[in-house]
C-alpha cells in the first residue's frame, strides 16, 4: 500500500524555508513525510520543487553558513534561553 501522496505543490514554501535553514534533503524528506529518493526524485522531475529547494539553498548562502549569524536561529535561540532564565526549578 505504501504511504498516502504528497503534494509537493503545497509544500514549496516549506521546502524552501527548511532549505534555506540548512537541513539536508534527508532531513527536508523526513519532515515531509516522504523518503529520501521520492524527494530527490521530485526535486529532478518538478521544477517548482527544485527552485525552491535552490532558492532556500541561496537564502543560506545570504545568510552565513554560521548558525551564530542566522537571524531566525538567533532569534529562537535568544527566546529559548530567556524562557529557561526566568523559569525557576520548581516549575520546570
Amino acid at each position: 500500500m505504501g504511504r498516502p501522496r504528497i503534494d509537493f505543490q503545497q509544500h514549496l514554501k516549506t521546502v524552501e524555508t527548511l532549505a534555506a535553514l540548512g537541513l539536508s534533503k534527508q532531513e527536508i524528506a523526513k519532515s515531509l513525510g516522504c523518503s529520501t529518493r521520492t524527494f530527490v526524485r521530485r526535486l529532478q522531475d518538478n521544477p517548482y520543487v527544485f527552485l525552491a529547494y535552490e532558492l532556500g539553498k541561496k537564502n543560506r548562502q545570504n545568510f552565513g553558513s554560521d548558525s551564530a549569524t542566522d537571524p531566525f536561529l538567533l532569534s529562537f535561540s535568544n527566546r529559548f534561553t530567556s524562557q529557561k532564565t526566568n523559569c525557576s526549578t520548581a516549575q520546570c
